[in-house]
């Protein structure tokens, strides 16, 4: 349990137009009372991350049978409790027993209201403050209505009571009893109803609502609403809980731990080489969808599977070559039957069995050749060469309309397996690269995926050493070809605090700054040294002690309070 007194922010200046405040700090949860005239505002927080508490339940010992609290929520995380018994002076103790949940805590506050003040002694004080000058400059004033009034009086008392014109002492007195009215008047006039009853000026319930905007009237010496947020004389900044939950500000308590040293490299993501390919045309041809269509990007293609295919196409000057080829093979074909028929006909001397063989494997090779090249002639218009996927995957890259003229290595499509992706590097220390522990990819989304080192290449590529990551949980967002962050974890540690990256701010002259959630309503900058260990937290190496509540999420927008 925690007891605390009146809570007021930093500056005495501002505490002077803000409702009383009161504020207690558990195991499990941070309380804020502000004191209004017909009882008490409460603002319920989680102590760790500043959340707001919704459907607490309030055990509440006053230490009297007359004064009893009953705590209702009005909004979520927003109670009001009816006690006008807080606005008498003298000391309160409260003793608040909260429950939510499975989560419960006891709070203690203590709230001393001085004595009342009486009027003289006000107008004294108020008079006071008011400038040295300008209160003697009026009393001057007044002192001399004074005696003024008082020597018509004194007159008017010693003269002789007149026979006639008794109207003339009826004016006098007139004048005398206007001068008095107008003192009077004067006194009165420099007597606000604040310093008589300073508690007449408090709200009158929850949901009040003190102007046009939500916010009290009263304003601080900036001409600012005084429970707006704003940065103090000290650097600090005061936060009303009204407007951290309307900022979503929430916070984490640091803790040290020992972290592995971590190197920044930039890489991009390719295709695993050992699950991708291409598919090229081994002809020059004509695409020709078939029955089923095109393969598009995105579709799902198997190994093995027909993809397209490709028509040969052979042009006028082509064919005219190939039937040179027809005539020169038939005219072999008829000089090598020739010869053999005078041989048997004894035209021409006898040949050996040798010679013979020769002629006729010279005549089967001829008529395969002419076999194959009319073949082609005859059927080129219903030739197709299937081209098919050379691995699994999805198709990632698609060259090709139906009916389009293709050339002989030309790249048609392009497989790329979703499920097995690689990051490749460039690295330039090789300490780096000979003690990598792990390592971390962090797209520009800020999305991290965990790798596996796989080697690295044994020459430089543009003075870098190449080095090759396969991503263990790659998902659909991952897009080959686009650029990454890899942090590189080495074997050598140290310690530092660890925080989440959104926490860091800069300063106007650039400063790197973190903000301690200090009291309820009080943040304080803190200059900090880290380096980044990863996509989505910073390693702080000096500035900031274990143990601090540290705003993670709206540090941005406490930044930009002036």
């Amino acid at each position: 349990m925690v007891c605390l007194a009146l809570a007021w922010p930093a500056t005495s200046a501002l505490a002077q137009f803000l409702a009383p405040r009161l504020e207690a700090r558990g195991t499990e949860f941070e309380l804020l009372g502000l004191i209004e005239a017909g009882g008490i505002l409460i603002y319920l927080d989680d102590l760790k991350t500043n959340a707001p508490i919704v459907g607490a339940t309030f055990d509440v010992d006053t230490g009297t049978s007359g004064r009893t609290l009953i705590v209702k929520e009005i909004e979520p995380g927003l109670y009001w409790a009816d006690a006008k018994w807080l606005n008498r002076p003298g000391s309160h103790d409260i003793i608040i027993s909260v429950t939510a949940g499975n989560r419960s805590d006891l709070l203690g506050l203590t709230l001393v209201n001085p004595p009342v003040t009486p009027v003289i002694a006000s107008l004294w004080a108020e008079w006071k403050g008011r400038g040295g000058l300008l209160v003697v400059f009026v009393g001057g004033l007044l002192a001399a209505q004074l005696l003024r009034i008082l020597a018509r009086l004194w007159r008017w008392l010693r003269r002789p009571a007149p026979a006639v014109h008794e109207p003339s002492g009826d004016a006098s007195r007139r004048a005398t009893t206007t001068s008095a009215a107008l003192l009077i008047a004067l006194v009165g006039a420099s007597v606000s109803p604040a310093s008589i009853n300073p508690a007449s000026a408090m709200p009158s319930g929850p949901g009040h609502n003190h102007g046009p905007d939500g916010v009290t009237t009263d304003v601080a010496a900036d001409k600012q609403p005084a429970d707006s947020p704003r940065r103090l004389s000290d650097g600090s900044l005061f936060v009303p809980k009204a407007a951290q939950h309307v900022l979503a500000i929430r916070t984490i308590s640091v803790v040290s731990s020992e972290i592995a040293r971590t190197t920044r490299v930039f890489g991009r993501i390719i295709a695993d080489p050992t699950a991708s390919g291409r598919i090229q045309a081994g002809i020059s041809g004509r695409i020709d969808a078939g029955d089923g269509g095109l393969f598009v990007v995105g579709q799902q293609v198997t190994r093995g599977q027909v993809v397209c295919t490709v028509v040969p196409i052979v042009n006028p000057v082509d064919n005219d070559n190939i039937q040179q080829q027809v005539s020169q093979i038939d005219a072999e074909l008829r000089l090598l039957a020739d010869t053999a028929d005078q041989a048997a006909a004894g035209t021409i001397p006898s040949l050996s069995q040798r010679d013979l063989q020769t002629i006729k494997l010279d005549l089967m090779s001829l008529q395969q050749r002419k076999d194959g090249i009319s073949l082609v002639m005859n059927d080129r218009d219903t030739l197709r060469i299937s081209l098919r996927s050379p691995s699994t995957g999805i198709i990632a890259i698609s060259n090709v309309l139906a009916g389009q003229i293709v050339e002989a290595k030309d790249i048609l499509f392009e497989v790329i397996d979703p499920n097995r992706i690689w990051v490749e590097a460039a690295a330039f220390d090789m300490d780096v690269v000979n003690n990598i522990a792990g390592a971390r990819a962090v797209t520009d989304n800020g999305k991290a995926y965990t790798l596996s080192f796989v080697g690295r290449a044994p020459r430089l590529r543009q003075q870098a050493i190449l080095l090759n990551f396969r991503i263990d949980n790659p998902d659909s967002g991952l897009m080959v070809g686009s650029p990454v962050n890899v942090f590189i974890q080495g074997r050598s540690s140290h310690t530092a605090v660890l925080v989440p990256h959104q926490a860091i701010t800069t300063t106007a002259s650039g400063q790197a700054i973190v903000f301690e959630h200090l009291t309820a309503e009080r943040f304080v900058p803190i200059l900090i040294r880290s380096e980044i260990i990863d996509g989505s937290n910073v390693a702080v190496l000096a500035g900031l002690a274990p143990g601090k509540r540290i705003v993670v999420d709206g540090a941005g927008l406490l930044g930009q309070i002036r």
